[in-house]
């Protein structure tokens, strides 16, 4: 990618006050990272454009017992392979901040573009949060996210938010303050790559590094130096044109695959998909029919069976108890006498009742 944003300036590397812990949010577009933003900063922030950029960012600061952090909120990604000012501004970002945690905010519908991002981030080897939010639009659609599974993926904390009522920012902070270098799974997965034994251990981030660098953003590559240092991203450079001399093809391009590859099998593992809660009741509403319809059949084939053989059925037995209790009540001195009883019950006899209206129907 072509450097598209022309304005020079100087690179001013910052950094925070020996007490103050440096917090970066990245994350998707509409994801909620603003709302998260606000969440822990409150209303008392600062925006400010990037440098050269008319791109906007906030910074405040928030307090957690003794601990003072200061948080930034970067442009909306969808990689941290920048196609855009914004992707392009996130990245410098973090090159530039050095922070010393990283928020990941990601809509927890979208599994795959947040791993993405994820699967990056932890390039950087920088302790970072993995924040699901908007999680209840997920249950809402029968997406399950094992957060439990994806945490041991990348040996990072998860936590799961509904960010615009408050819930889950408890679980945040105690995040934050419990965070450890996170795992890049990639070299451990495919270390039978060629592009992963050529690239691996040059310089962190390895492959994010590489794939910066086929941008061609010479803004971007000028701040990657500052940032691996002239030694180590030429030493990249040499490995990239070393492996595509000997033939093995674009470093960049088989970087990509690999990386697509990992995450097809992450989406797979943590991210299930679930009946509607509608279908399920449905489900269940049927079987109790169905059950009640067998029931129904078997008690009157039953029933049908008993007299021929003149055997008892429980319709007889229930006949007989249900007649005996109401012909003692139903007598000439309780509720309206004969006349009740005889439309219950039907006329009474020495071989027991018969019902009065079915005999004159008949």
């Amino acid at each position: 990618m072509k450097s598209a944003f022309k304005k020079e300036f100087k690179i001013v590397a910052t950094s925070s006050p020996p007490d103050l812990i440096k917090v970066i949010l990245v994350g998707n577009p509409n994801v909620g990272k603003s709302v998260i933003f606000r969440l822990l900063t409150g209303n008392y922030v600062m925006v400010s454009n990037f440098p050269g950029t008319t791109v906007e960012v906030s910074r405040g600061k928030m307090r957690v017992g003794d601990v003072l952090y200061e948080v930034i909120d970067t442009p909306g990604v969808n990689s941290l392979i920048p196609q855009s000012e914004d992707e392009w501004v996130a990245c410098e970002i973090l090159l530039r901040e050095k922070p010393d945690l990283i928020v990941q905010v990601a809509d927890a519908k979208n599994l795959r573009r947040t791993l993405l991002i994820t699967s990056q981030l932890v390039e950087l080897g920088i302790p970072m949060v993995l924040v699901l939010n908007m999680i209840d639009e997920a249950e809402d659609r029968g997406i399950e996210i094992d957060a439990q599974g994806i945490s041991r993926f990348f040996s990072i904390p998860v936590v799961e938010t509904i960010a615009i009522y408050g819930k889950g920012k408890k679980q945040l902070l105690s995040a934050l303050a419990n965070t450890q270098r996170p795992v890049n799974p990639l070299p451990t997965l495919y270390a039978r790559e060629k592009v992963i034994q050529e690239l691996n251990g040059v310089a962190s981030p390895a492959f994010l590094s590489a794939e910066w660098l086929a941008e061609n953003n010479r803004d971007l590559t000028r701040t990657l130096a500052g940032y691996l240092g002239e030694k180590q991203l030429s030493q990249l450079k040499e490995r990239q044109e070393r492996y595509h001399a000997a033939g093995y093809g674009n470093p960049v391009k088989q970087i990509g695959e690999v990386r697509n590859a990992m995450l097809d099998e992450a989406v797979a593992s943590f991210k299930k998909k679930r009946r509607n809660r509608f279908v399920e009741e449905i489900g269940g509403f049927r079987k109790l029919w169905v059950s009640l319809l067998v029931l129904g059949l078997l008690l009157f084939a039953w029933n049908e069976l008993g007299s021929l053989l003149r055997i008892a059925t429980p319709f007889t037995l229930l006949r007989n108890v249900v007649e005996q209790k109401l012909d003692a009540s139903l007598s000439a001195n309780y509720f309206g006498g004969n006349l009740v009883r005889s439309v219950l019950l039907g006329e009474k006899t020495d071989k027991g009742f018969y019902n009065v209206v079915l005999r004159s129907v008949g």
